[in-house]
């Protein structure tokens, strides 16, 4: 990406006086903090004040954020024409943003191009993401009429307020969604002996925030197949649950197939669309014969039968 980088064109000296305009958009509870920068933006804040605030949500980003150079800049959803707004979507614990706010100086403002990765390297994969761990934001959106803006970076001088600790960013202290915790065996134990050629598998879901469903697969080779889904015999999801924390049966639609040791893992996939690593539930070994067989004979004597076991014939 041509000139993304900030550094040396940042200056600080000592303390930074951020000016507010004395009059409001609106009263606005924003969740957010901290600066962003560009160098023909200059510094645009996402702090909380009487007058403006950017609010992240699940799905979206609402309200306002203000440059000193730039004026304000509309973050809301379904507001101008065209329509126009932020889109949050979260994937696993990174929230990724896309969308288009608007200002009257900035102008359009692009939170990601179109089918970005998200790698931020060049023009064509830019976009402003979030940690969900952190809350903190990264990345590059830009403006055809303010150029790149780029949500953390290190400050080329000074090392307080904006810049404390030599660099800076946009946060924020919403509580987006938890990845669900990982699913717990009940039964079969750990090189148990079954004999059903479809057995039933239990196992525990659990979830902090919501309900979902258990992912199940088995192989007949090692765990280690089983985790990154090689050779797979069979494989499928439950119904959903009804709570946050349920035990769940799994049973395979279709025969599992020769005698052997199975290996088993599953994995919490919960209603936000959020999931669990992969996690190793044991293994059993399936015998669909009685035991019996390698003991047992059957011979004609003369036209009638006898049962030989183990060399006594009854």
């Amino acid at each position: 990406m041509p000139k993304l980088f900030f550094t040396t064109s940042i200056f600080l000296s000592g303390v930074i006086f951020f000016s507010i305009p004395f009059f409001a958009l609106a009263a606005y509870n924003g969740n957010s903090s901290g600066y962003t920068w560009g160098e023909r933006a200059g510094w645009i804040s996402y702090e909380t004040t009487v007058n403006y605030g950017a609010e992240v949500a699940h799905t979206y980003l609402d309200g306002y954020i203000y440059g000193e150079d730039i004026g304000y800049i509309s973050l809301k959803r379904d507001s101008g024409t065209p329509d126009y707004g932020i889109i949050a979507t979260q994937i696993q614990t990174e929230v990724r943003l896309s969308g288009m706010a608007w200002g009257s100086q900035s102008g359009w403002v692009k939170f990601a191009a179109d089918s970005s990765d998200y790698g931020n390297t060049t023009a064509a994969n830019y976009g402003v993401k979030i940690d969900t761990t952190t809350g903190a934001f990264s990345g590059y959106a830009w403006g055809e009429d303010i150029g790149w803006i780029n949500f953390s970076g290190a400050c080329a001088f000074g090392t307080t307020d904006i810049c404390a600790g030599g660099t800076y960013k946009a946060t924020t202290t919403f509580s987006f969604y938890s990845i669900p915790d990982a699913p717990t065996p009940v039964s079969p134990a750990e090189a148990a002996v079954v004999t059903d050629n479809t057995p039933t598998l239990y196992v525990n879901y659990s979830d902090s925030q919501s309900s979902g469903y258990i992912n199940y697969r088995i192989v007949a080779t090692s765990q280690s197949d089983c985790l990154s889904g090689s050779n797979i015999i069979v494989s499928g999801s439950s119904a959903e649950t009804i709570s946050t924390s349920q035990a769940v049966s799994l049973t395979p639609a279709v025969p599992l197939g020769a005698s052997g040791t199975y290996y088993w893992c599953t994995q919490n996939y919960n209603a936000n669309g959020l999931y669990s690593d992969w996690t190793a539930m044991g293994s059993f070994t399936l015998q669909t014969y009685s035991g019996l067989d390698d003991n047992l004979e059957l011979e004609l004597n003369g036209g009638s039968e006898g049962l030989m076991l183990e060399g006594i014939e009854f």
